[in-house]
């Protein structure tokens, strides 16, 4: 699913949002109150 390309930008949206909540735990709730000053560059260099 991670690889599926979507012509739509917002699916794309939708699929980034569903994979973070299944790699992290995050509920979908949590996710939504997530501000960018909040995201942090990890061990890989990578946001």
């Amino acid at each position: 699913m991670a690889s599926k390309e979507f012509a739509s930008d917002r699916l794309s949206q939708v699929r980034d949002t569903f994979l973070l909540c299944c790699f992290t735990g995050l509920a979908y709730s949590d996710v939504q109150k997530i501000e960018k000053s909040q995201i942090a560059q990890g061990i890989d260099g990578e946001q």
